[in-house]
């Protein structure tokens, strides 16, 4: 992993188990990566609005009025490019998941550790790549 990549990228972790939120938020952490953490969609969505996330790492099933196929959906309203990746003990909701995520991946639980970083990476080089690609086009279009 490409740690000085990883320093800058933010995760959002999304997850209402407080003990699998810890655990992952402090492996992504060890990862390099900077990690802002909530329980609930409406928590995540404030975060989004306030700070700059890189990715957004949810599970579907949490407490209150919007779940986290409900953040997601929000997610691709406010920012169609922010990566978001999307896990679940439940295996079924996996093909929901690539309907609303598209290219995104759908993490059943339990997933390694070293799956999961491998994911993200993933999903941040292509993120980087396609920003690169329309900064490329930028500089081309107002080249003389």
């Amino acid at each position: 992993m490409d740690q000085d990549a990883a320093q800058v990228s933010t995760i959002l972790v999304v997850e209402d188990e407080a003990l699998i939120r810890i655990a992952v938020s402090a492996y992504l952490r060890e990862c390099g990566y900077r990690v802002l953490e909530a329980g609930r969609s409406t928590e995540a969505m404030e975060l989004i609005k306030a700070q700059v996330v890189d990715l957004v790492f949810t599970d579907v099933d949490m407490p209150g009025d919007m779940d986290g196929f409900g953040l997601a959906r929000w997610v691709r309203e406010r920012d169609p490019d922010l990566p978001i990746i999307i896990t679940s003990g439940i295996s079924s909701i996996a093909r929901r998941a690539t309907e609303l995520c598209g290219e995104s991946p759908f993490l059943n639980k339990p997933y390694a550790p070293d799956q999961l970083a491998a994911c993200i990476g993933s999903r941040l080089a292509l993120r980087r790549q396609h920003s690169q690609m329309g900064m490329d086009d930028k500089i081309v279009a107002s080249s003389p």
